[in-house]
């Protein structure tokens, strides 16, 4: 998917930075999730009747059981063929999240939770390669150990105010070194 203004936001059932556009009532469609983004649902969580056919609050409940709003639609999930943005992965005992860069038209830019500033790896193109080589996609709720932390919307501010730009950054991961980067130098 590709953004319009290069920024991603985030989906109302399974919380992955997969949206083009600010949600609520867009009806634009998660790709990792298949939820259509849907204001009545959105304010209503309970509401059955709506562009999603359940509730919000049981498509969040399919979502943490199934990786998908609604298990009628399990044929179109992507996890098992593909990276997506936000997708937590473990590789050599080494975990990282995979950006929303793209190459080639494909996600698969990984930036692991290492000591080395803006760690990245490009698998673009190779999931198959990265599951043959022992890779493994980790629960969505997994908390980052050592040096990635998730991002929140005032977090995005204050990066915004020191200058930082890059998607890879601003997306829902950046380094501690790179935000005491931003208030220390």
């Amino acid at each position: 998917m590709e953004s319009k203004n290069h920024e991603n936001f985030q989906c109302k059932c399974c919380g992955n930075y997969s949206l083009g556009e600010f949600p609520n009532g867009t009806f634009e469609i998660c790709e990792i999730c298949f939820w259509e983004d849907d204001n009545v649902q959105s304010d209503n969580p309970n509401f059955i009747v709506g562009a999603n056919k359940i509730s919000l609050n049981k498509a969040k409940e399919n979502y943490s059981k199934f990786g998908i709003s609604n298990p009628n639609l399990i044929e179109n999930k992507i996890e098992n063929n593909d990276f997506y943005p936000g997708m937590k992965v473990k590789l050599n005992d080494e975990y990282g999240i995979v950006t929303n860069e793209k190459n080639y038209d494909s996600y698969g830019i990984i930036l692991w939770d290492t000591e080395k500033m803006n760690d990245l790896e490009n698998w673009c193109g190779l999931f198959g390669s990265f599951r043959d080589s022992g890779g493994i996609i980790v629960d969505n709720k997994y908390e980052f150990k050592k040096y990635i932390m998730q991002i929140t919307p005032a977090d995005n501010i204050v990066l915004a105010k020191c200058g930082v730009k890059s998607t890879i950054e601003r997306f829902v991961i950046f380094t501690r070194r790179c935000f005491s980067y931003c208030f220390f130098s």
